[in-house]
């Protein structure tokens, strides 16, 4: 499992915990969102075989 996996799985239980319709809960519903998206483009990233990519 990656950092970001283990940061959505926290975001996630916190979500739970939060009090429905507050600020708090659309805050982590955002941030779930971006985390989300984060992971998606993880994937889609070249691997460390590419050309200039850090060793």
């Amino acid at each position: 499992m990656t950092d970001l996996h283990e940061i959505q799985r926290q975001i996630v239980a916190r979500i739970t915990s939060a009090p429905t319709g507050s600020a708090l809960k659309f805050a982590l519903m955002d941030a779930a969102d971006a985390v989300s998206r984060a992971i998606e483009a993880e994937k889609r990233a070249p691997g460390p075989d590419v050309e200039g990519a850090a060793a």
